[in-house]
């Protein structure tokens, strides 16, 4: 099962796919990252081919809102059974799923509420209940959620990107001035251009 998605400005892939979509289930056809990998806006992250027995079941592209950069990228983790009744359509959360956003649309200081970060391999990541592990690394915020803790910070200690054979220990700095929404794509204007 293929889905398309189309994302609000700032809403989780995990939160349009569990609620809106009736849950996302596995692909029928082989999980396929060759076009992410020739994705050239920002470098993109996943956790490699499983994780803690979770088989990597689908890579999905998206967008959050128009514009240049709008472009998502999800990887799916495991698979879910509906008939547990977790939501009314019969849809379920997956166990893990990995979210790519680019630093010019999803940054921490453009939510209401304040984000702490804090150092995670070289790089600078936030944890909030409802949120997710949100790493800030470069031009990308990797957004990771799950239904377990553990299953998210095994993830965490996983990410590396897409074109990279084997997980480093350290991944690449936020760029400068991109935690609190100072780079041009993120100023008011742009974010405004990119709506119309």
């Amino acid at each position: 099962m293929r889905i398309r998605l189309l994302i609000s400005r700032v809403a989780p892939l995990s939160l349009v796919c569990g609620l809106f979509l009736g849950g996302c289930g596995a692909n029928d056809d082989d999980p396929s990252t060759t076009e992410v990998k020739e994705f050239g806006a920002y470098r993109v992250y996943f956790a490699g081919e499983q994780v803690v027995g979770l088989p990597l079941e689908e890579t999905e592209k998206g967008t959050w809102e128009g514009g240049g950069r709008s472009t998502v990228w999800a990887f799916y983790y495991g698979d879910c059974d509906a008939s547990g009744g977790l939501f009314e359509e019969g849809g379920c959360a997956l166990p893990l799923q990995i979210q790519n956003y680019s630093i010019c649309g999803r940054w921490p200081s453009r939510f209401p509420s304040p984000i702490s970060t804090f150092n995670f391999r070289g790089t600078k990541a936030s944890w909030k209940r409802g949120r997710g592990f949100e790493v800030f690394t470069g031009s990308t915020t990797v957004v990771i959620s799950g239904t377990r803790g553990s299953v998210v910070k095994a993830a965490a200690r996983q990410l590396r990107g897409v074109r990279q054979m084997d997980r480093t220990a350290l991944l690449p700095p936020p760029a400068p001035g991109s935690l609190t929404g100072k780079l041009p794509c993120q100023g008011a204007a742009a974010l405004n251009s990119a709506n119309r």
